[in-house]
């Protein structure tokens, strides 16, 4: 984005993409690790699985387990509001066969949430159903200076203000 803000270039994509199969579980961590993420401490940073980032953070600012299950269970019922509502069939590509998130938990209660035991501390507060499932994505946005998308004919669907580069941290 800053090269097209500064002018280098005039359209530009930016991409990602996250493979949770790849290294996933309480003490997942990658074997191969690039020297450069190592020289840098904000990128080893970024190498702590979420799941320790989530008992981190829950530690840190007291947030406790019947909290998280609570929060937990409005967001699966929020989330399966939206799938049945049709909402996301729009931003899934059919990839063998699966077209919907299946990681949405419907009906599921507080009661079922804690009965479920911690999945990546002993004494932790994240479990199965309040931690990310397990799963691949990948995603990327087409960029470009308003003038070349007017002279393309392409549809403006937003404007970029400004932007920050964030990740994980052990707390």
């Amino acid at each position: 984005m800053s090269a097209i803000q500064v002018g280098a270039i005039e359209i530009g994509i930016g991409a990602g993409m996250e493979s949770m199969t790849q290294h996933y579980g309480p003490g997942a961590m990658p074997t191969a690790i690039s020297e450069k993420v190592m020289s840098c401490q904000a990128a080893q940073d970024c190498l702590l699985p979420m799941g320790m980032t989530s008992e981190n953070v829950s530690s840190q600012f007291s947030i406790g387990r019947e909290a998280q299950d609570k929060f937990s269970v409005l967001s699966h019922e929020k989330a399966a509001a939206a799938q049945d509502k049709g909402y996301f069939k729009d931003e899934i590509v059919t990839v063998h066969g699966c077209s919907a998130d299946d990681g949405i938990r419907k009906g599921v209660t507080l009661d079922v949430l804690s009965k479920l035991k911690p999945a990546f501390k002993e004494d932790g507060v994240t479990t199965a159903g309040s931690a990310s499932q397990v799963s691949d994505g990948a995603a990327a946005v087409l960029f470009m200076k308003r003038k070349t998308a007017k002279k393309l004919g392409m549809k403006i669907m937003a404007k970029w203000i400004s932007f920050a580069v964030v990740g994980g941290r052990s707390l």
